[in-house]
């Protein structure tokens, strides 16, 4: 995922999940995570668009959401 690129942010993540559960589904909690990790993404490439790793990790998290919810959100 994104947004863990450490072992510190995980462990923050398990905490905080012992104190307030995954909202459901929680089998799409990833992707939620990841749909709203774009929108700083997108400004930080807006902001700063000479950051190519950001450009590059923007654009196959979309494709990833993309192909993972090809009808888009589905209640």
């Amino acid at each position: 995922m994104y947004l863990l690129r450490n072992d510190w942010g995980r462990e923050c993540l398990e905490a905080y999940h012992r104190i307030i559960p995954k909202s459901e589904p929680v089998e799409d909690w990833e992707s939620r995570i990841e749909l709203y990790a774009l929108y700083v993404m997108c400004f930080v490439l807006i902001v700063q668009p000479s950051w190519d790793d950001e450009e590059e990790i923007c654009i196959e998290t979309m494709k990833k959401l993309v192909e993972q919810f090809p009808n888009g959100y589905e209640e």
